[in-house]
């Protein structure tokens, strides 16, 4: 259980330095088009962490698999929630103005669209980000990241105990 705490902590910390990293060079206020790549990353993170960690422990069957996974996971969306928070609160409170701003400025370098559509379509990225403001309100992204990587960490870990179950002949 040691291991697994400890691979949870670390795992967690480095989501949080990728964090830190995208928002030192500015991947979430001037470079926002290749923000979406840096998201997936963190899934492979989560993967590979999740992958290491496990490699080397004995399970005693499926439940016990599948409980050791959820811990782990449990650990890693509370440092995952609890950075999110910070980075709102502190770091970048403007993350909410920084993306409206780059949305708005895709529409308008637009050369195919025509005037009205772009009014059309600012209008309808400023009543979005109304409706999703709450998840750029610190509270707000510390549990929806609780939740997403929770989530993501329960269906890894019912896939890898599907895959790694014991097999009865």
């Amino acid at each position: 259980m040691k291991r697994i705490v400890i691979g949870a902590v670390l795992t967690g910390v480095i989501i949080v330095i990728k964090m830190m990293v995208e928002y030192y060079f500015g991947i979430h206020s001037d470079k926002l088009h290749i923000a979406p790549y840096f998201v997936y990353l963190r899934y492979v993170i989560f993967l590979a962490a999740y992958l290491l960690v496990f490699y080397k422990i004995p399970f005693k069957g499926f439940k016990d698999f599948t409980g050791k996974g959820l811990v782990f996971f449990a650990i890693v969306a509370m440092i995952v929630g609890v950075g999110h928070f910070v980075y709102h609160s502190a770091i970048n409170p403007d993350f909410e103005e920084d993306y409206k701003k780059f949305l708005i400025e895709k529409v308008e370098q637009n050369q195919e669209m025509k005037a009205e559509h772009k009014e059309i379509k600012i209008k309808e990225i400023e009543k979005r980000l109304k409706e999703y403001h709450w998840m750029n309100t610190p509270v707000g992204a510390m549990i929806f990241y609780f939740v997403e990587t929770f989530i993501v960490g329960i269906l890894y870990t019912l896939i890898g105990s599907w895959a790694f179950r014991k097999r009865k002949t």
